[in-house]
């Protein structure tokens, strides 16, 4: 989701910090609950008429973070190896 700007929630196991930081470019959870609790903290106050609310704040913060962590954008990653195939020019 990174290529796309997007910040993720993901499940947390060892190697996952290597990819998302959490506060940063998402948030990583432990249990259903944990995503529950994610999902409602960055979604709360969602909308044009809450453009102030912590959790808006924050879910901009994590596009940054998630768009400046990426290398490649997905599109650019998509016309360089998936078009040639759909294409048949590879």
């Amino acid at each position: 989701m990174f290529g796309a700007s997007l910040p993720v929630a993901a499940l947390s196991y060892d190697t996952i910090g290597e990819l998302v930081c959490p506060g940063r470019n998402g948030e990583l959870f432990e249990d259903a609950e944990g995503l529950e609790g994610h999902l409602e903290r960055l979604l709360r106050g969602f909308g044009a008429h809450h453009q102030g609310h912590q959790g808006t704040q924050l879910l901009a913060h994590l596009r940054q973070g998630a768009a400046a962590w990426a290398e490649v954008r997905w599109e650019d990653a998509w016309a360089q190896h998936a078009m040639p195939l759909f294409q048949g020019d590879s």
